[in-house]
């Protein structure tokens, strides 16, 4: 259900014109044509992905990670094609939304099977009880971290693989 629904609003050329503001494209370097990276508040374009987001069992396994007072606040599809697109780069999501409460979890559905042959996400293990890096060059904010800074721990970086149908979650500090 959840990869029919995916589909549906990222092949649906009404919805893509009535939010384009939603809608995240990157043009492939060797064409012209452009895909998908990723849909920001898929549940003003349909219902089923709050619906999602609110699962009792969802919500459960949630609250046994961070109490009962828990608060949903944003809900995002990013598309990770293998072998299209540009990479992203070592961030915490922490720069991209900072909070003074540290109790922050981003939570990832598989609709696909994940696997080394389809841009898993890599994290390193233990690094949300690390330092906030830098995500500016120059005094500007880039949204990722310098390479440099990460050289005495990026060995460790594991991929996250995971089957069509899972969850994973991640504190918004993780490398």
């Amino acid at each position: 259900q959840l990869l029919l629904n995916s589909n549906d609003i990222i092949n649906n050329q009404t919805y893509i014109q009535q939010y384009p503001s939603l809608y995240k494209f990157e043009k492939l370097s060797d064409r012209q044509e452009k895909i998908i990276r990723c849909v920001k508040s898929p549940e003003l374009i349909s219902e089923y992905f709050h619906q999602v987001a609110v699962n009792p069992t969802l919500l459960e396994a949630l609250s046994a990670l961070l109490g009962d007072s828990l608060r949903l606040e944003r809900i995002k599809i990013h598309f990770k094609p293998a072998y299209h697109g540009s990479a992203v780069n070592w961030h915490q999501d922490w720069a991209y939304q900072p909070y003074t409460n540290d109790n922050v979890i981003m939570v990832c559905l598989y609709i696909d099977d994940c696997t080394l042959d389809n841009a898993p996400i890599y994290c390193i293990p233990g690094s949300h009880h690390g330092p906030v890096y830098s995500h500016a060059q120059d005094g500007v904010f880039s949204g990722f971290i310098k390479e440099d800074e990460l050289s005495s721990i990026r060995d460790s970086a594991v991929p996250l693989l995971a089957s069509k149908g899972s969850v994973s979650f991640h504190h918004y500090r993780t490398l």
